[in-house]
């Protein structure tokens, strides 16, 4: 099925050959280890809740998005890297979606290098993306292990001071039901450790090169 190509082989091509993954506020411990067994992410269950949320959905992930006004900025850098077609797609996503205010408050130059490099940038945003047999809800995310992103990464999520948070992104707005999962919305864009170590590689290669000074002359 078309999302598993997605998950398993088209998010692959794209990024393997930079062998890494994205926070642009790293959150401790984002990255999974290599050695992570698959079996640390537990199926969710397909409770009659989101069944129904679901079936009562007009449209799907993408015009959900734009119809919500607020993702300007996911939209267009989606639609960069050819993945739309893919969200539109038969799934059960599970989207944190950062807004227009949290790729605002992205450093100019790092929100550079990766539109500049579409297989970095692809790595970003499958980051921000869950597929399972069924979306995750608030509720379930509450007392979430850690779930593997389309990027292979994982998420970790914790409810305090009131709220849910993914890594250290709060989540504004749950719940915004689609015909194929489920998005929630965040106030940061968060990015695989690795890609932020190379992120910083790339800012060091764009500084310029101190000039050395003359040496003064020494009076005789």
């Amino acid at each position: 099925m078309r999302i598993h190509l997605l998950s398993q082989s088209r998010v692959v091509a794209l990024c393997a050959h930079l062998g890494m993954g994205l926070a642009l506020v790293i959150p401790p411990g984002a990255v999974a280890s290599s050695a992570t067994s698959a079996d640390a992410v537990p199926a969710p269950q397909a409770d009659s809740v989101s069944a129904q949320r679901l079936a009562q959905a007009k449209i799907d992930i993408v015009d959900t998005l734009v119809a919500n006004g607020s993702f300007t900025t996911l939209v267009q850098l989606v639609k960069q890297v050819g993945i739309v077609e893919d969200l539109r797609g038969f799934g059960r996503f599970t989207v944190f979606a950062p807004d227009d205010n949290a790729f605002a408050a992205v450093p100019p130059d790092v929100l550079q290098i990766l539109k500049s490099d579409s297989a970095l940038l692809a790595k970003v945003l499958t980051y921000h993306v869950v597929s399972d047999t069924a979306p995750f809800l608030a509720a379930q995310l509450r007392d979430s292990k850690p779930l593997r992103t389309l990027e292979r990464s994982e998420l970790k999520f914790a409810a305090r001071d009131g709220g849910l948070y993914v890594n250290n992104a709060r989540v504004l707005q749950a719940d915004i039901m689609a015909t194929n999962g489920v998005i929630h919305k965040i106030d940061k864009v968060l990015v695989p450790e690795a890609v932020m170590a190379e992120i910083r590689k790339r800012q060091q290669m764009m500084m310029p090169v101190p000039s050395v000074p003359s040496p003064m002359s020494v009076p005789k």
